[in-house]
Parts: structure tokens; sequence; C-alpha cells
């Protein structure tokens, strides 16, 4: 198969391939949407609010298509953050965390608020949701920030 037949097929073929996973062009443009960031200090005992049901939450992220608000909750940097509770509670949720974190990654919204932010997924700790398709997603900053 030569390069322009293969041009061609996926030129031809990606609206539908983009339709088949569930993602239209109106849940990703024209919607209204707010984006708020808050910084706030992260404490040991709070840490485990927003990461105990995210195995839940990762589930409701996976079907969200048009969220009403978005809001970042930054923790700060990890490496000053850094308390032995803090790294200690999420050894203990990485393995929620990293499901919270995969359902993320497959959301273009929230990937795009993310990028939008400055925030990669290794920063991803937590989300919950705080009303009909309102989530906070807790992050730590970037070490750039």
């Amino acid at each position: 198969m030569t390069l322009r037949a293969i041009i061609v097929i996926l030129t031809v073929f990606t609206p539908l391939f983009v339709h088949a996973q569930g993602i239209s062009e109106t849940s990703v443009v024209g919607k209204e949407m707010t984006v708020r960031t808050v910084d706030s200090n992260v404490a040991a005992d709070a840490f485990t609010d927003f990461t105990k049901d995210s195995k839940n939450t990762a589930n409701e992220i996976r079907v969200l298509t048009a969220p009403q608000e978005v809001q970042i909750v930054k923790l700060g940097e990890r490496r000053v953050v850094g308390d032995e509770k803090i790294e200690e509670a999420m050894r203990e949720e990485r393995e929620n965390i990293e499901e919270l974190r995969s359902a993320i990654q497959i959301n273009a919204i929230l990937m795009d608020v993310l990028d939008t932010q400055k925030i990669g997924i290794p920063q991803v700790v937590g989300a919950k949701f705080t009303g009909d398709k309102k989530i906070e997603i807790y992050a730590f900053a970037a070490h750039d920030e």
C-alpha cells in the first residue's frame, strides 16, 4: 500500500473512528464550560478525602462528555509539600490514583483543560464530583511554576 493510499484511507475513515469512540465534535467544541484554578495547601489528614473514592470518580469521568465546570485545585509542588504522611497515603491509594489518571487520559475535554493549565497526568492525585457535571481535580503543581 502506498503512502498516498494510506493518507486517503485515514482522511476518509478518521471521522468514523472518532464517532465510534463516543466523542462528537459538539462535546469538545462549542459547549460552555467554566474552568477555575485554586491554590490550596494539602494536609495529610485531608489527602484521602479526594483519593478514597477515585475508582467511582474514574467510572464517572469515563462517561463525562460535557462538564459545566472544572476546578483545578493546585496542591503546591510535591517536592516542597513532600510530607511523609502524604507520600504514605499516595502509596496506599496508588491503584485508585492510577485508575483515575487513566480515566482522565481518555477524556479529551479534561486532558485539554489540564494541558492548558500545564498540568501533566503524573501530577494528578485525586478528583471528585461536586455537583451535576461539576468536577474538582486535585494536582500537585509542576516543578517549573
